[in-house]
C-alpha cells in the first residue's frame, strides 16, 4: 500500500524550494562527473530527518509546485495551473512524459494517491492548506483538481511540502536517484546518480557522494584537504576560514528560521501584553547577531519571512530600549523587589527559559537575553533540556518560556501553525495560550487576492508587534562551501543547493 512522506518532512523540502529547478538538458560526458558531499551531522542515527537522510531525501524527491524565496508558487512536476468556482477548485496540468526513478509513469492517479494520505484531516500538524481540501480528483493522465471547503490562499505552499513518491514512498522523481536502485539511505553515507528523465533535464552532475561527519570540524577540515567537494552546512565559526582560502567560495544566504524566546500565556506575569512588549524592547537584537551568530543575521520583529512578497521593511518595529521596559514593567505592577535567599539579585520576577541540549548556539543566544533581561531586572532561569522533552513540554504548554528555532518561510503556513489557536482535534507545536492572532491568521488564509493578503499580512504582523506572543530575535544566515573545481551558477533564491544540477567542473582546473 502506498503511504506518503510525512507532513514533517515539509521543512525540508522548504529549506531546498526545488533543488531541481533551473536545471537544462545535458548530454553525459565521457568521463563521470563526480561531486564528493560533506555533511557535518553530529546527532546522526538519533534525527532522522537530519543529515545524510536529509539531503538525499531533497534531492530525490519533486513535489507537483514549489515555492520561490520570495513565497511565490512555481512550476516543478506541474507546468501551471488555475482556480476556478471562486478558487473552490484548483487544476494542476502536469507536466507530459513524467516518469519516476524507476521507469513507470508518473500521472495524475500518482499524484492523487501520494496527496490523499496527507489530507487526512486527522493527521497531527496537517499545514492549513491541506486542511481546505474536501476532495482530489483526476481529469485524465495529466490533470488532477483539487476541489476545496472554501478559498485557501495557504493551498499551494501546503502542496509544496508534499513529494510525489510510489512503492511505499521510497520512489521518488527528483534530479538524482539511488545508485543501483537502493531504496534505503544510511546515516553516515550515500550514493546518489543523475535522473535522465528528470522533468529539466539530466543533472550535470553525474554521481553525487554523500558522507557525514561526527563534528563541524572534521567536515570543513576534509574540505580543505580537497576529500570533499561540497560542504552542505559551514559552521559559523569556520565561514570567515574558509573564505580566506583560494581554493574554496563560502556562500552565504538567510535560513527561513526565526530565533524566539517564546512565552506562555498561561503564566501569571506573560499573560500581561504590557510586560510581553516590555521584554521585547528589553533586547538588543542587533547585539545579540553580533556576539552570538558571529554578524550573520538580520533583526526580527515578527513570523513573517522577510522575503516574502507581502513584507513591507518600513512597518514599525520595537525599538532597543531598556529604560522604556523597565519604566513599563513598573507601570504593570511588577517593580523590583529586595532580594531574598535564594535570588541572584534584585528582581521583579523570574522565569524559566527551555533550551534543547546539544545546540550551543541556543546556549550563546539565551546568555545574552538573560544578561539583558537582567539589565530590566527580570531573573531569566536557563534550562537545558533534551531536545525530544523540549517538544513534548511545549506541545503540553510545561513551561515557561522557551528558547528554540521556528520556521517561518518562506510562504506563510508556519506561521499560521505556530500562532492560530489549535483547530478542534488538533495537536499543537507549542501550546501557548495566544489567540490574538487568530483573526489576521484567518484572513491570511482566506485571502483570495494579492491585495487582499498584503493587507492582511500587513495586519498580522502589527499584531505581533502590539501583542506579542513571543521575542523575535533575528534570522539567521547560513552558508555552503564548493571548491572552486565547480563552476556553481548564481541562483536567484541564494541557496546555491537550488541550482546543484546545474554544477559542472571547471576546464582545466583539477582536484588535489
Amino acid at each position: 500500500m502506498r503511504r506518503a512522506l510525512p507532513v514533517s518532512f515539509a521543512c525540508l523540502l522548504l529549506a531546498c524550494s526545488a533543488a531541481c529547478r533551473g536545471a537544462r538538458d545535458a548530454e553525459p560526458s565521457s568521463a563521470a562527473v563526480t561531486l564528493r558531499v560533506g555533511v557535518a551531522d553530529p546527532r546522526r542515527g538519533t534525527a532522522p530527518q537530519a543529515g545524510v537522510a536529509q539531503l538525499s531525501r531533497l534531492l530525490r524527491f519533486a513535489p507537483v509546485v514549489t515555492l520561490g524565496r520570495d513565497g511565490r508558487p512555481r512550476p516543478a512536476l506541474a507546468e501551471r495551473w488555475e482556480a476556478a468556482d471562486d478558487a473552490r477548485a484548483w487544476r494542476f496540468h502536469l507536466r507530459p512524459g513524467l516518469t519516476f526513478h524507476d521507469g513507470s509513469p508518473l500521472t495524475s492517479a500518482e499524484v492523487r494517491a501520494s496527496w490523499a494520505p496527507a489530507t487526512d484531516p486527522s493527521l497531527p500538524g496537517m499545514p492549513p492548506g491541506l486542511r481546505d481540501i474536501a476532495a482530489i480528483e483526476t481529469s485524465g493522465p495529466e490533470q488532477v483538481v483539487v476541489r476545496l471547503h472554501r478559498p485557501s490562499a495557504l493551498l499551494l505552499e501546503s502542496l509544496a511540502l508534499l513529494p510525489i513518491t510510489t512503492d511505499e514512498a521510497r520512489v521518488g522523481a527528483g534530479p538524482f536517484k539511488p545508485v543501483a536502485d537502493t531504496r534505503t539511505v544510511a546515516d553516515e553515507a550515500t550514493t546518489l546518480e543523475a535522473f535522465p528523465g528528470h522533468y529539466h533535464g539530466r543533472p550535470r552532475i553525474d554521481r553525487l557522494e554523500i558522507r557525514s561527519f561526527p563534528a563541524p570540524r572534521s567536515a570543513w577540515s576534509a574540505l580543505m584537504r580537497g576529500e570533499i567537494d561540497f560542504l552542505y552546512e559551514v559552521a559559523p565559526e569556520a565561514v570567515e576560514f574558509l573564505r580566506a582560502s583560494a581554493d574554496v567560495q563560502a556562500l552565504s544566504f538567510l535560513r527561513p528560521y526565526v530565533y524566539v524566546v517564546g512565552f506562555n500565556m498561561a503564566h501569571p506575569v506573560l499573560k500581561d501584553v504590557s510586560v510581553r512588549r516590555a521584554l521585547n524592547q528589553a533586547v538588543d537584537r542587533a547585539f545579540v547577531i553580533a556576539r552570538a551568530l558571529g554578524g550573520r543575521g538580520v533583526p526580527a520583529y515578527d513570523h513573517v519571512w522577510p522575503g516574502h512578497w507581502t513584507f513591507d521593511a518600513g512597518l514599525g518595529a520595537t525599538p532597543y530600549d531598556p529604560r522604556a521596559a523597565a519604566a513599563a514593567l513598573d507601570r504593570a505592577g511588577w517593580t523590583v523587589r529586595r532580594t531574598s535567599a535564594g535570588e541572584r539579585f534584585p528582581q521583579r520576577f523570574r522565569l524559566t527559559c527551555l533550551l534543547p541540549a546539544s545546540y550551543p548556539q541556543f546556549e550563546r543566544v539565551g546568555l545574552i537575553v538573560q544578561k539583558q533581561f537582567a539589565d530590566v531586572g527580570v531573573d531569566l532561569a536557563l534550562e537545558v533540556v533534551p531536545l525530544a522533552e523540549l517538544q513534548r513540554r511545549l506541545a503540553e504548554g510545561r513551561y515557561d518560556a522557551y528558547l528554540f528555532e521556528m520556521a517561518g518561510g518562506p510562504g506563510l503556513s508556519w506561521p499560521y501553525r505556530f500562532w492560530h489557536s489549535p483547530e478542534t482535534g488538533e495537536a499543537a507545536f507549542v501550546r501557548s495560550g495566544y489567540s490574538a492572532a487568530n483573526a489576521p491568521l484567518d484572513r491570511v488564509r482566506n485571502a483570495m487576492t494579492d491585495d487582499e493578503l498584503r493587507d492582511a499580512v500587513r495586519t498580522l504582523r502589527r499584531v505581533f508587534v502590539e501583542d506579542p506572543p513571543a521575542l523575535f530575535l533575528c534570522w539567521g544566515e547560513t552558508a555552503r562551501a564548493v571548491r572552486r573545481t565547480f563552476r556553481v551558477p548564481a541562483g536567484d533564491e541564494r541557496d546555491v543547493l537550488s541550482t546543484l544540477p546545474e554544477w559542472e567542473p571547471v576546464a582545466g582546473v583539477g582536484r588535489r
